[in-house]
């Protein structure tokens, strides 16, 4: 995947805002998830849940930030990692303690906010889909918000966005929403 294909599938949701679209962060996305991810249906899950969380790739840091019943170890990165325990993990696995020591610090490169994001996605996303026999779209969306409905809007607009970026890669066999 081409950074330029990255910026096709934001474009095409709503979450993409021109006049807060940094020159160049696409282009480290794109490098990460390319040498991260294994096939081009588990990119567009990837992207999808990315934008979705950061509101296409603005919004690093959780909503209530340090406010919330969890801090310091709230929500940031494209992903939300979220708990003291996660942030120990991400610092060890990643090999850099500042993830747990100063977790501000995720927010303070595109490079290592996209690296903490995809380490979550790799520790805890991946492993659900490898045991799943019959996976779909919502039984990544039950880990990131075990309280959500098949119905709600959280998942539709998920899964919208996910259809979004099989579309700009190619990809024909979609992962079902249930």
């Amino acid at each position: 995947m081409m950074s330029s294909a990255l910026e096709s599938i934001l474009l095409s949701t709503k979450y993409y805002a021109p006049e807060s679209w940094v020159p160049g962060k696409s282009t480290e996305i794109a490098r990460q998830i390319n040498g991260f991810v294994r096939d081009s249906n588990e990119a567009a899950m990837l992207i999808a849940y990315m934008i979705c969380d950061s509101n296409g790739f603005r919004v690093t840091i959780e909503s209530g930030g340090a406010g919330t019943f969890h801090a310091p170890y709230y929500g940031r990165g494209y992903i939300k990692l979220c708990w003291r325990s996660n942030y120990e993990e991400a610092s060890r696995d990643l090999c850099d303690p500042r993830i747990l020591h100063n977790p501000d610090v995720i927010n303070s490169s595109v490079e290592l906010c996209t690296r903490v994001s995809i380490w979550y996605w790799e520790k805890k996303i991946r492993p659900v889909l490898a045991r799943s026999a019959r996976k779909t779209f919502f039984d990544v969306t039950k880990i990131f918000n075990p309280g959500a409905d098949k119905g709600s809007t959280y998942v539709a607009e998920r899964y919208s966005v996910y259809c979004q970026a099989a579309r700009v890669l190619g990809v024909t066999n979609l992962i079902p929403c249930a």
